[in-house]
């Protein structure tokens, strides 16, 4: 039903970054480096960056489960395109616990210049787990903790 459309887009500044340090860090199968609530994410299939690869992803515990119980989060999710001079990838989720189906996302490094900003786009259908606000909520929080830690990550030299 379109009322059950998810579909979006969220933006995340980076500061003291350039687009080129920050598209190294977002390696799809070593995601977990740069996102804070991912506990890991494995090459399950496929050659890493190629599209067709195949990653696993598992999220630490939240307590944002279902009737507030401890909830893990996890994916497995298909590189589909990668476009390494537009600093840009796409992916599908295949499999998941998540509530989802057919999600599909974009995640893009936009440098324009004057700053760098990750740009995460997605569509999916929601199996009734969560409304198109809190998804958008929730994706932009969690994109600014992968700038967070990019940002770390390029000022402890790592990038």
């Amino acid at each position: 039903m379109a009322e059950d459309l998810l579909e979006g887009t969220v933006h995340a500044e980076v500061a003291g970054a350039t687009a080129d340090q920050v598209w190294r860090l977002l390696d799809f199968c070593n995601i977990q480096r740069v996102m804070a609530t991912m506990e890991s994410c494995t090459r399950v299939e496929g050659i890493d960056g190629e599209p067709g690869c195949k990653r696993y992803c598992v999220g630490k515990p939240t307590a944002f489960g279902y009737g507030g119980e401890a909830f893990v989060p996890w994916a497995y999710e298909r590189l589909l395109a990668i476009d390494p001079a537009e600093r840009s990838y796409w992916y599908k989720v295949t499999d998941s616990n998540l509530g989802l189906r057919g999600y599909t996302a974009e995640m893009k490094v936009i440098d324009d210049g004057s700053r760098c900003t990750l740009e995460w786009s997605f569509t999916a259908e929601s199996l009734g787990m969560t409304t198109r606000d809190t998804f958008v909520q929730n994706l932009r929080k969690t994109l600014r903790g992968i700038a967070q830690c990019i940002e770390a990550a390029v000022a402890s030299g790592e990038a």
